[in-house]
C-alpha cells in the first residue's frame, strides 16, 4: 500500500525534514511511501499527481503538515475527493494560523501536537481531530556526539523574536476598519499586558469575557477574521515572553546562546546569538549542549520539537511549564520550571552533579525512542485514517 507525503513552502526548512524522516518511518512499517514535492516545477508536480491518479486503489493515505492538502488539486477538484482517499493533516503550531486551509479540509483527519488546540478545533465543527505530540528521528549518523560533561554548559534556544512593539501596531491596523471607537483595541492591549496570560487557551478565556470581543470573534465560526486577530495577539505574547524571560536569566547571571532571526544585538549581558540557523545545523548543536531551552507559550498542553529533539540528542530539556511537557519530563527526564529562578536552581544542581546530568539524559532518550519517535507517529497517522474511515 502506497502512502503519499507531500512537501511544501514553509516558514521552517524542518517541517521538510520531519515529511522525510515520517516517509523513512512508513517505509519501516512496510508502506511505499512516496514524496510529492509542490514547491518543485510544474511539470513535475502534474506527473506526479498523475501517477498518482493511476494508483488508484493501491493508495493508503496522503499526508501533509499544516494542512498542506488544502491547496492540491486534480482538474479543479480537491485530490483526497479526486482519489477518494483521506489526507491527513498534521497541526504543527496554533491553528489559527491555518483556518483558511482547515475550512477546506473539515471533513478529514487532522492530528494536533496540542490538547488545548484539539478542543479549538473541535469547537469549530471539525470532528475529525486527535492529539498527537511532536516525533523526532534519531540524529545521524550517532545518536549523542559527546558524553553530557563534554559539552559547554550554556543553554541553547533556538527561536526567532518579533518586535512586541511592531505587533501592537499592525494590531492597531488590523482592528481600525472594524473598531471606530477604539473599543477593541482598549480591550485587546489590556489583555496583553496581562502577564498572568500565559498559554493560548487562557487568551480565549479572556476573550469571551469580553462581549465585544466574543461577538467579533467568536460567534462566525471558522472564520479569517478570528484568526487574524487572534494570531497577533499570540505572537505578541510570545514574543513579550520570550524577552521577558531571556532579560531574566540574563539578569541571573545563566547564560543562553541564541539561534534565529530578530534577535537584539547587544542587548544581554551574558547571552551570545548564534544567527540563523537551518535546522540541521540545530541538530547538530543540539548534540553540543547540555541544555536545550524551550520557551512558546503558544502551546498550554502539548509537546514542542525542542523538547523531543533535546530528549534525542543526550541534552537536558529546560522548559516552561505545561501539563503535556510536565508529564514527559516528569520523573527526572528534564527540568519544567514557571520562573527563572527555579531553572537557575536546577541547571546549578546537575553542574555540580555530572552524573545526575548524565542519568537524566539517558533517562529522556529512553523515554523519546519508547514514545516519541517518528515511528510511533506514522502508527499514530494510520490509526487516525483507519478511524477516520
Amino acid at each position: 500500500m502506497l502512502v503519499a507525503l507531500f512537501k511544501g513552502e514553509f516558514q521552517y526548512d524542518a517541517v521538510n525534514c520531519f515529511t522525510d524522516q515520517l516517509a523513512a518511518s512508513f517505509r519501516g512499517l512496510g508502506f511505499d511511501a512516496r514524496i510529492i514535492d509542490m514547491v518543485g516545477s510544474r511539470e513535475g508536480l502534474t506527473d506526479s499527481l498523475n501517477a498518482l491518479c493511476d494508483a488508484t486503489g493501491q493508495i493508503f493515505c496522503l499526508f501533509g503538515f499544516n494542512a498542506l492538502g488544502s491547496q492540491i488539486q486534480v482538474n479543479g477538484e480537491p485530490l483526497h475527493e479526486v482519489l477518494g482517499v483521506p489526507f491527513v493533516s498534521w497541526i504543527l503550531d496554533h491553528p489559527s494560523f491555518h483556518l483558511d486551509r482547515l475550512h477546506r479540509m473539515v471533513d478529514q483527519p487532522i492530528l494536533s501536537i496540542d490538547r488545548n488546540h484539539v478542543a479549538f478545533l473541535q469547537k469549530f465543527g471539525l470532528s475529525h481531530v486527535s492529539y498527537a505530540p511532536h516525533g523526532a528521528a534519531l540524529p545521524s549518523p550517532d545518536p549523542i556526539a559527546a558524553t553530557w560533561a563534554e559539552r559547554p554548559g550554556a543553554l541553547l534556544f533556538s527561536g526567532s523574536l518579533e518586535s512586541p512593539t511592531s505587533l501592537l501596531s499592525t494590531l492597531t491596523a488590523v482592528l481600525a476598519p472594524h473598531d471606530p471607537f477604539g473599543e477593541l483595541q482598549k480591550v485587546f492591549f489590556e489583555l496583553s499586558d496581562q502577564a498572568d496570560l500565559v498559554f493560548d487557551s487562557d487568551v480565549e478565556q479572556a476573550l469571551k469575557r469580553h462581549p465585544v470581543i466574543a461577538s467579533y470573534l467568536f460567534e462566525d465560526g471558522l472564520g479569517v477574521g478570528h484568526g487574524t486577530l487572534l494570531q497577533i495577539l499570540l505572537r505578541y505574547r510570545r514574543a513579550s515572553r520570550r524577552l521577558a524571560l531571556l532579560d531574566e536569566f540574563d539578569r541571573l547571571g545563566v547564560a543562553v546562546d541564541v539561534c534565529g532571526s530578530g534577535w537584539i544585538e547587544g542587548r544581554f549581558r551574558h547571552h551570545r546569538h548564534l544567527g540563523v540557523k537551518s535546522f540541521s545545523d540545530v541538530l547538530a548543536l543540539f548534540r553540543r549542549y547540555r541544555f536545550v531551552l524551550n520557551l512558546n507559550p503558544m502551546f498550554g498542553n502539548g509537546l514542542h520539537d525542542r523538547v523531543v529533539h533535546a530528549m534525542a540528542s543526550g541534552a537536558v530539556a529546560c522548559s516552561e511549564s505545561n501539563v503535556a511537557i510536565a508529564a514527559e519530563l516528569g520523573e527526572g527526564r528534564g527540568i519544567v520550571f514557571d520562573q527563572p529562578e527555579a531553572a537557575a536552581h536546577a541547571i546549578a544542581r546537575l553542574e555540580a552533579d555530572y552524573a545526575e546530568g548524565q542519568a537524566m539524559v539517558d533517562r529522556a532518550y529512553r523515554h523519546f525512542v519508547r514514545y516519541h519517535h517518528w515511528d510511533r507517529r506514522a502508527e499514530q497517522i494510520l490509526g487516525a485514517v483507519r478511524a477516520w474511515s
